[in-house]
């Protein structure tokens, strides 16, 4: 009763443009970091960070606490996701990871070395997500501490 109520006066949301884009099973997996702030372990604050993969297609997920966003620590994140996935996708895109892509000129992507091998070795090609205009940063990177959480599970509607 009370969501059909708000249905009636909430106003529509305005509807906004997308871009897609097609891709076919197992062909691309996306990455990216996100803070989730300080919370106790073993007694001490301690920042935690968050990996999250999600396969462009059935968008599948995985996730992985961490307490740094380092090279090694991004290198096993992407191992993980493969293992938890069953293998590797053709592609991995990225945003703006400085772990991943150490400079930018252009549309040419100067990729870490480390980084590269790991692709090399596991079979994937690397991708760097370019936006042609960013007025802001949007996403878990601006989120205030009392905003909503940066990975939100699915609510169970009963």
């Amino acid at each position: 009763m009370l969501m059909d109520y708000l249905r009636r006066v909430r106003p529509k949301p305005a509807a906004q443009a997308k871009a897609r884009f097609y891709v076919k099973p197992g062909q691309q997996v996306q990455s990216d970091w996100a803070e989730m702030g300080p919370v106790p372990i073993g007694g001490v604050m301690t920042k935690v960070y968050v990996f999250a993969a999600i396969l462009a297609w059935s968008r599948a997920l995985f996730v992985r606490f961490t307490t740094d966003m380092q090279l090694l620590t991004w290198l096993d994140c992407h191992c993980r996701t493969f293992e938890y996935f069953g293998g590797a996708t053709r592609e991995v895109l990225i945003d703006n990871l400085k772990v991943g892509a150490e400079s930018r000129a252009g549309g040419t992507v100067r990729w870490n070395s480390k980084y590269q091998e790991l692709a090399l070795a596991l079979g994937f090609i690397q991708l760097a997500h370019f936006q042609c205009v960013q007025k802001r940063k949007v996403g878990a990177e601006t989120r205030s501490s009392s905003s909503r959480p940066a990975v939100q599970l699915p609510r169970r509607h009963t």
